[in-house]
């Protein structure tokens, strides 16, 4: 229980400076406190690097095995990690993902054509994929989005808060858990093209990129100690532990 309250502060503090971020962000964007820059390349650098986060997100995304590593499943009175990220069988145990097969987490994973998916890597992964899509079109092909700046700031601000806000939210639907991370990626998106479409400013720009790899690790510790809550008030015999 230590360990649970140390693990869920800091998850607090993670999640009160991305809304502390979030919330700079949109009192700049309403201000247009920015100074203006016109640097060579600028656009498709600021592309390139978003799109570069996106990419590496997939990766992670698509790698549960990458994931399981950081749930810190172990048997108790061992160091060793439980099951695999392929689904691994040991003593009643199945790793589907970074998930044990427990009725516990049914509203963190996904099946799909007769394979089990976690819902919220795959809405990560779904989001980024999208996010890519918009990043070619708007900064290397340059679609012109004049007029919808408002519309798609306010759009991803919300995006990024009901993802940020996901396990406030009581929700059993392992649908829903997928969508609230597509659209927490995606608002990410948003947010940029607003951002620099209006204010055309490299280094809001380059804030905004900044905060949302902050956002996505404030998701995944966010995620760790609602995994940590599950295993703790499941009440069944079982020898895994969720390591601190």
């Amino acid at each position: 229980m230590r360990n649970l309250a140390r693990s869920g502060g800091a998850a607090s503090f993670f999640l009160l400076i991305s809304v502390f971020g979030l919330g700079l962000l949109a009192v700049m964007f309403a201000g247009r406190t920015v100074a203006r820059t016109d640097f060579v390349w600028q656009k498709q650098l600021v592309g390139l690097i978003f799109s570069l986060i996106c990419f590496l997100g997939i990766i992670a995304g698509l790698s549960p095995s990458m994931c399981s590593r950081r749930t810190h499943y172990k048997r108790v009175g061992e160091g060793g990690f439980a099951g695999d990220a392929h689904g691994s069988e040991d003593e009643g145990f199945v790793f589907v993902g970074h998930h044990p097969n427990c009725g516990s987490f049914s509203s963190h994973v996904l099946s799909f054509n007769g394979r089990v998916f976690c819902a919220g890597c795959m809405g990560l992964v779904v989001g980024a994929v999208m996010s890519l899509v918009g990043c070619f079109l708007y900064f290397f092909v340059g679609l012109c989005v004049n007029g919808f700046s408002m519309v798609f700031f306010w759009l991803g601000f919300f995006g990024v808060s009901v993802g940020l806000l996901q396990y406030r939210i009581s929700s059993h639907s392992s649908l829903v858990h997928f969508v609230l991370n597509v659209v927490f990626v995606f608002g990410s998106f948003l947010l940029l093209v607003a951002v620099d479409s209006l204010l055309v400013s490299l280094l809001l720009d380059l804030y905004l990129v900044a905060l949302s790899v902050y956002w996505v690790l404030t998701r995944i510790e966010l995620s760790r100690v609602e995994h940590r809550k599950k295993c703790l008030r499941c009440g069944k015999p079982c020898d895994l532990s969720f390591a601190s």
